[in-house]
C-alpha cells in the first residue's frame, strides 16, 4: 500500500516536470524557427533591394525574439555582407565590401520599416581605380590610372599621353547626399603643378575636372553619408538613416523610401560630374 502511494506521488511530481519540459522544448523549437524566419526575411529583403549581394548574415538580439515577433518589431538587429554591388542605387560600376549594418528597430509587418540605421562599408581600391579611369581620363589624355591610399588621401597615378607620370592627391569629403574626392595637389614628372596652372590645359587636362563627385541621387531618400576614411583596403564610408521603408510599390522608382532629420554643410572643389 505504501509503495502504491509512493508511485502515485512520483507520478504526480513527474507529470508537471514532463509538461514543463514539453513547453520548454516547444519554446526552444519556436525560437529557432522564428530566428530562421527572420534570417530568411532579411536575406530576401537585401536580395530584392541589392541583387547580387554575397555573404549575407544577420545577428539577432540575445534575448528570445518570440515576444518581439508577437509585437511585430525587432530591436538591435545587425547585418553583415561580404560584398554588395551598388550599380542599382548609384548608377556607378561600384561595389562595397565588409558591409556592416546596425538597425535600432525594424518592423516585421509589410511594408518593412527600419529606424536608426548605421551602415559602414569599404569601396575597394580596384573599384576606385575603375572609377578614376572612367572619370579622370580626360578623353584618353591620362592613361594607366590606378588608385592607392595613404596619409588620409587617395593618390591617382597615371601617365600623360602614355609618357609623363602624373599623380593627383584626392581628399575624401562626406557631404550629406554625396561623396566628394577633392584634389589637393598634383605632380607631373615629379614636379608640383598648381591645380589651376594654365600648363594643364596645354596637356589636355581640364583643371575644373580633377576631382570626383559621387551623388546619392539614385539612392533611397533619407540615406546620408556621414564619413569617408582612407584605409589600406580602400575607402571606408559610413551612412545613416533615421527611417527607411521597404516598399516596392512606391511611386518614385525606388524600392525604399525614407526620412531624415539631420543636415550637413556643403563643399566646394573641382569635380568630374556624373
Amino acid at each position: 500500500m505504501a509503495r502504491t502511494r509512493a508511485r502515485a506521488t512520483r507520478r504526480r511530481w513527474l507529470l508537471p516536470l514532463v509538461l514543463v519540459a514539453l513547453v520548454v522544448a516547444v519554446a526552444v523549437a519556436g525560437e529557432a524557427i522564428a530566428r530562421a524566419q527572420v534570417h530568411a526575411r532579411v536575406a530576401g529583403a537585401i536580395d530584392s533591394e541589392l541583387p547580387g549581394s554575397t555573404g549575407v548574415s544577420t545577428s539577432l538580439p540575445a534575448h528570445p525574439i518570440l515576444i518581439d515577433l508577437v509585437r511585430g518589431r525587432l530591436t538591435d538587429l545587425e547585418i553583415h555582407a561580404d560584398r554588395v554591388p551598388l550599380e542599382s542605387v548609384l548608377a556607378e560600376p561600384l561595389s562595397v565590401t565588409a558591409v556592416d549594418v546596425r538597425i535600432g528597430s525594424a518592423s516585421l509587418t509589410s511594408p518593412m520599416t527600419v529606424h536608426d540605421v548605421t551602415a559602414s562599408a569599404t569601396v575597394p581600391m580596384s573599384d576606385l581605380s575603375a572609377l578614376a579611369a572612367a572619370r579622370l581620363g580626360h578623353g584618353g589624355v591620362l592613361g594607366d590610372l590606378r588608385v592607392s591610399g595613404g596619409a588620409g588621401e587617395l593618390t591617382v597615378s597615371a601617365r600623360v599621353a602614355g609618357a609623363l607620370p602624373v599623380e593627383i592627391a584626392l581628399r575624401p569629403e562626406a557631404r550629406e547626399r554625396e561623396l566628394r574626392l577633392v584634389p589637393t595637389r598634383m605632380t607631373i614628372a615629379g614636379a608640383d603643378v598648381g591645380l589651376t596652372s594654365p600648363r594643364l590645359a596645354e596637356w589636355g587636362i581640364d583643371p575644373a575636372a580633377l576631382g570626383v563627385r559621387i551623388g546619392l541621387d539614385d539612392a533611397p531618400p533619407g540615406i546620408e553619408l556621414r564619413s569617408a576614411e582612407v584605409t589600406p583596403d580602400g575607402l571606408r564610408v559610413t551612412l545613416t538613416a533615421d527611417r527607411l521603408v521597404a516598399d516596392g510599390a512606391s511611386g518614385d522608382g525606388h524600392g525604399m523610401t525614407g526620412t531624415r532629420t539631420r543636415s550637413a554643410p556643403s563643399a566646394s572643389g573641382y569635380y568630374a560630374q556624373s
